[in-house]
Formats: C-alpha cells, sequence, structure tokens
C-alpha cells in the first residue's frame, strides 16, 4: 500500500491556479510515501484542500469507510460551529463522499481543489453545527480532503494520513 500526495500555495490573496506546479515532500513512513498537493483559499477563514492518491489494495467503498473511521481518531475532525466557537461533535456524521465519474489527472484535480476552497469551510451561518472538513474519494484511489485551518496543521495531517493507511 503506497499512499502518493503533495503541494501547490498560492501567494496570500492569489487564488489557486488549476494549472499549479507540485512541491516535493520527502515523507517516508513504512508504505507512506509521498507528494503532497494542496490548494489554499487565502483568507481569514482559511480553507485548505489536499488531494492525495492511494495506491494499492483499497476500492473506494474501502477509503471512504477508512476515512470515516479514521475521523473518529482524532477529536479536531469533530469540531463543529458552535456560534464563534468549536465545539465537539463525535455524533456528526462526516462528509465522506464517492465520486467515481471525476477526472484525475493533475490539472483537474487542481481545479477540483481549487473550487473546494472557494466554496470554502469558514464560520459562516450556513456551517453552524456541520463539522469543518469534508472528503471525496476518487477514482484510482484519489481522494481530495477540505478543511478549515483551524481544525489541522501539517503534522496534523501526517497522522491523519498514517491512521487512514493502518486502516486500511
Amino acid at each position: 500500500l503506497k499512499v502518493i500526495f503533495g503541494s501547490t500555495v498560492p501567494a496570500r490573496g492569489v487564488r489557486p491556479q488549476a494549472s499549479a506546479s507540485c512541491l516535493a515532500v520527502a515523507m517516508e513512513s513504512r508504505h507512506l510515501y509521498g507528494l503532497e498537493c494542496f490548494a489554499v483559499n487565502a483568507s481569514p477563514a482559511m480553507t485548505i484542500c489536499h488531494w492525495f492518491q492511494v495506491a494499492g489494495p483499497a476500492d473506494p467503498h474501502r477509503l471512504a469507510k477508512a476515512l470515516r473511521k479514521t475521523s473518529l481518531e482524532f477529536a479536531l475532525l469533530t469540531a463543529a460551529l458552535c456560534g464563534n466557537r468549536l465545539c465537539y461533535r463525535p455524533d456528526l456524521a462526516p462528509d465522506v463522499q464517492i465520486d467515481l465519474d471525476a477526472a484525475v489527472d493533475d490539472a483537474s484535480l487542481a481545479a477540483h481543489a481549487s473550487t473546494e476552497t472557494t466554496i470554502g469551510l469558514g464560520p459562516a451561518p450556513q456551517l453552524e453545527g456541520r463539522l469543518l472538513w469534508r472528503a471525496r474519494v476518487l477514482k484510482d484511489g484519489w481522494v481530495v480532503l477540505t478543511f478549515n485551518h483551524a481544525i489541522a496543521d501539517g503534522h496534523s495531517l501526517w497522522l491523519l494520513l498514517r491512521s487512514l493507511v493502518q486502516h486500511l
């Protein structure tokens, strides 16, 4: 089992471009290797979108199930907005969807990430009582993970990916 993941970050105030290039990040741990890709909607309530590929014995339904299990291991993945504060809501089901019709070439993934960050996960009335992350499982083991910057950083994302691999 191998995870391929990597990174594109626009300058502050600049929207990510669909043709953004990836920056190699040296990350190795057992069967977890990769290049991490992400797009950022640079705003006060920053939304970050990562996309990565899981190569190996992971069909879309197993990936979706593993993402749901993994979310229960991280308190911040159960965070929801309650007024102006974060509250923990492990009773809420994560938004994990399977879309096997989406294109998974580099430009399509970057465009999808740009769209995801434009939709955003910032403090807004429509987010009240909803989790601050969502995932889309695409064909060929690709996963697009979108979250509010308040609930994750680089280290927590790394731990989440390791946990995901263990559930697979």
